[in-house]
């Protein structure tokens, strides 16, 4: 039974290794696939609300009531940006809807299938 060695030390340091890697490698991997969803999440709201506030508040001169609108439906969605990052959200998603009158593409996250576009009708 003397003979047998001691791998204790061994097997310790694997473990530090492996946890060295995991904690510089896979943990940033993690986080930077969760913040690029996140993104996405928000822009897709931000999309949502720019469209609909342009459906509600047709008449001109409403710009006002618009960006309000889309800051107040934002925050009850729970999109929580300082109102500098809103407001260039809210821009670049203006810009895409009124440039050649593209309708937006709306992502809908399924669990079994991936993601499923809808166009959203012109008008």
């Amino acid at each position: 039974m003397d003979n047998i060695p001691n791998i204790t030390p061994f097997v310790e340091a694997a473990a530090v290794i492996i946890a060295a890697i995991f904690t510089a490698i896979v943990i940033p991997f993690l986080k930077l696939k969760q913040d690029k969803e996140k993104r996405r999440h928000i822009l897709e709201w931000v999309k949502i609300a720019v469209t609909a506030a342009e459906q509600i508040f047709n008449d001109p001169g409403l710009g006002k009531d618009k960006k309000n609108f889309v800051f107040d439906f934002l925050d009850d969605n729970g999109i929580d940006l300082d109102d500098r990052q809103l407001s260039a959200l809210i821009e670049a998603a203006v810009y895409d809807l009124t440039k050649n009158n593209n309708p937006f593409v709306v992502s809908i996250p399924n669990e079994s299938e991936g993601v499923y576009d809808y166009e959203t009708p012109e008008g």
